[in-house]
Parts: structure tokens; sequence; C-alpha cells
């Protein structure tokens, strides 16, 4: 006899995911990740929007042809949104980079530096960066996507948050994505870059790498700027559902829920009509953390989120 468990049926909130990925990963198989299964997440967990990138533009010398080959791949699906992901290292990457936007206008790039051997301060992200901003382009940083245990043949240690606090600090003023932080972690996130966070107004960062019990939302959102965190999934490295289910079934006002998993990301990617959070959902947001923040450092009277 089947049992149903509480999870069975995804909470109708509609969802932006600003870090998913398709293609093949080559270091190991991954059951269940065709676009066939992608699609399928789309409907189960009601994504209006997914900010995807194949792995071959992350893994392939010539990695925007893998770019070029997942454009034409998801040209039929309008709710798939493609990205490259660019290698400054790479002679004749950033000239191939301009062709490329001119034959698509993509809405941003990725930047995947543990992978591809260089710092965020060589002199080739400069390039980037500029180039983002000249056209109002969102740049995305990953620090990392899966967890140093679960490496196989290709060892990628973890972007030093230090260079994102340089990133966001010398270019403030443009939009940037911080992907795979573990914000409320022992590592993730630093001082300095939850200012950056909380006075940059085009620098956001996504939920992808949340751990914890599964209300840590509820006890320590008040330690990060509410408005400026997304939605984001690893999928398929990592379980959609998971982060999704601890946003959507955690114990937040409905408000805040429709904030992460979605208004957010519509005024980071430009489908909003205001950068920073409305009167209303400003006011919510702080009446939030207050209560949060009064919480007892060891645990809260409120019941688990999921």
């Amino acid at each position: 006899m089947m049992h149903t468990t509480p999870f069975a049926a995804p909470v109708p909130i509609p969802t932006i995911d600003v870090a998913a990925w398709t293609g093949h990963y080559p270091f190991r198989g991954i059951p269940g990740s065709t676009l066939d299964d992608l699609i399928d997440k789309v409907r189960g967990l009601f994504l209006e929007r997914v900010i995807v990138s194949p792995f071959e533009a992350l893994f392939w010398e010539n990695n925007l042809d893998g770019y070029e080959q997942a454009v034409e791949q998801l040209e039929a699906h309008r709710t798939l949104e493609p990205w490259p992901v660019i290698n400054p290292a790479m002679p004749g990457q950033l000239h191939r980079l301009e062709a490329a936007y001119h034959r698509h206008r993509f809405r941003g790039i990725r930047l995947t530096p543990s992978y591809h051997g260089y710092r965020l301060f060589d002199p080739g992200v400069a390039w980037v960066m500029d180039f983002a901003q000249e056209r109002g382009l969102i740049v995305q940083v990953f620090r990392r996507l899966v967890d140093d245990r679960y490496q196989w043949m290709l060892k990628v240690a973890s972007l030093d948050v230090d260079e994102a606090v340089f990133l966001t600090s010398r270019w403030g003023d443009q939009k940037i994505l911080l992907s795979g932080f573990d914000l409320f972690g022992p590592e993730g996130a630093s001082a300095a870059l939850m200012s950056r966070l909380a006075q940059c107004p085009g620098v956001f960062a996504d939920l992808s790498w949340l751990r914890g019990p599964e209300n840590v939302l509820a006890l320590r959102l008040h330690e990060c700027p509410a408005d400026k965190l997304v939605y984001g999934s690893l999928w398929p490295l990592h379980v959609m559902e998971s982060t999704h289910w601890q946003i959507a079934r955690g114990d937040l006002p409905d408000r805040i829920k429709r904030q992460l998993l979605c208004l957010n990301a519509q005024r980071l990617l430009g489908l909003g009509t205001s950068q920073r959070a409305s009167a209303p959902e400003a006011k919510e947001i702080e009446s939030w953390n207050r209560i949060t923040a009064s919480a007892p450092a060891g645990g809260s009277s409120m019941k688990p989120g999921v």
C-alpha cells in the first residue's frame, strides 16, 4: 500500500528559478535530468521562468558552441531562458561573447571562476563586467555547484568569499547575482558581503545553497535583506524541491514567500516595475525581521516550516 507524504502536492506559488542547468554532467549520470524531466518540474512547481545554462557551456573548451546548441534546443520552451557561461581566461572568448550577444540578446552572463581557473580581480573579468554594464546585463557568479564530498575526477575549491566582496565593491552599481553561497552557514557569507548585499541595489543572492533545519529561514531571515534574495535550485545537481519547499512550506508570511520565490527575481530580471520592494512589502519584511531577530538563539516558538 502506498502512503502519501505531506509533500505530495506543491504549494501553488508562481516561481522563478535563477540557477538551473541542462545537458549532460560529465562526471556522473544523474537520473531524472533530461529536458523532459525539467519541463515536468516547470509544471509541477509552477515555474514561470527558469534561467539555465548547459553543462557543455561550462565544461567544453568551445563552451560558447555549447550555449548556441542550447539556444536551438530550448527555442520551443519559452519558460526556459538560456544564459552563456563565459571564461574570460580563454583566448578569443570575449570577442565571441560580443558576437553571441548580437545574435541572442541574452539577459545575463554566468561566471564560474573556480571551474575555469581565474580570479574575480583578473583583467578579463573587468572586461566582462564593463561589457555587461554597458548593455545592462546581469552577471551571475557561482561560488560552487556541488558539495566537495561529491566531486569526482575534477576537484574544484569553492570561490573565496573575499573575491565576491571585491567584485560587488568595485561594480556595486550594476546587477550582480551571487549563487551557491551558504548565506546562513559558517563559511558562505562574511559581514562584508552581507553589507554589500544590503547596500548595493543591484546585488542579489540566491538561496540555492540553503542548508540547515527545515525552518532555518523562519529563524534567520532577519540576517539578510529579504528583498535581495531569490530562489535558485542548482538542478539537476541538487533536488529542486528541497529549497523550494523550505520556502513555500516554511513558517513565513505569504508575502515574503512570494518575494523569495518570484517577486524579487522579477525585479532582478527587469520583469517588474521597481528595483526595490514596494512600501507594503518593505514594511512587512521589516516587521518580520524584528520578530525573528528577537527569537531565542537556540530555537523558536514557531512551528517547523516544512
